[in-house]
């Protein structure tokens, strides 16, 4: 069961109060315990060395702003 007021469910982390957090300096990990109580955070691969980089840095992605989906 799912108890909320104003706008959603009330349950998950608030974009512009994760925003407002970074501002004040919290870390990524303190901002998401904040929100997801109980949470654990792990490391699930080997980030030793850096992910290769693009072939070609200048390639351009299309804009999605205009893309809809409807449900």
């Amino acid at each position: 069961v799912f108890e909320g007021r104003g706008h959603g469910h009330g349950v998950g982390l608030n974009q512009w109060g994760a925003h407002a957090m970074a501002q004040q300096g919290n870390s990524y990990r303190e901002i998401l315990l904040f929100y997801y109580t109980g949470a654990q955070i792990q490391q699930l691969d080997d980030t030793s060395s850096p992910p290769p980089l693009a072939e070609d840095p200048t390639t351009q992605v299309p804009d999605s702003s205009s893309t809809r989906i409807g449900w």
